[in-house]
C-alpha cells in the first residue's frame, strides 16, 4: 500500500516537473513573441517616419513586396536560362571551329589524294607509252 503511494508521488512528482518545465518553455516562446512584436513595432516605426502615414497600408506594401519577389525569381530565372543559351552557343562556335579545321584537313588530304593519283595516273600512262 505505501508501494503504491510512494510510486504515485513519484508520479505526480515528475508530472509537476513536466509542467513546470513546459511552463517555462512557455514563458522563454511568449518572451520571444513579445520581441518580434517589438521588432515589427520598430519596423512600422521607421517606416511611418521614412513615408508619413499618407495611405500607406502595409498589407499591400507586404503584397507589392511579394509581387516584386516573384517578378525578381522570374528575372533570376531568364538570367539562368540565359547563361545556359550563352553557354551553348559558346560551345557551338567551339564545334563549328573544329568542324572548319577538320574541314580543311580533309581538303588537304583529298588534295594530297589527289596528287598521288596524278602521279599515279602519269606513271601508268608512261608505261603504256
Amino acid at each position: 500500500e505505501t508501494h503504491k503511494l510512494v510510486a504515485k508521488q513519484t508520479m505526480m512528482n515528475l508530472q509537476s516537473k513536466e509542467n513546470e518545465e513546459q511552463r517555462t518553455q512557455i514563458e522563454h516562446l511568449e518572451d520571444e513573441i513579445a520581441e518580434q512584436a517589438n521588432i515589427i513595432k520598430t519596423y512600422e516605426n521607421r517606416f511611418e517616419d521614412r513615408f508619413g502615414d499618407d495611405d500607406v497600408d502595409v498589407a499591400s506594401l507586404i503584397a507589392r513586396c511579394d509581387e516584386a519577389d516573384i517578378l525578381w525569381s522570374r528575372i533570376e530565372e531568364r538570367q539562368k536560362k540565359f547563361a545556359a543559351k550563352e553557354k551553348m552557343t559558346s560551345l557551338l562556335y567551339e564545334e563549328n571551329a573544329t568542324l572548319h579545321n577538320l574541314e580543311k584537313e580533309l581538303r588537304n588530304e583529298i588534295s594530297e589524294l589527289q596528287r598521288s593519283f596524278d602521279t599515279v595516273k602519269l606513271e601508268l600512262a608512261g608505261r603504256n607509252i
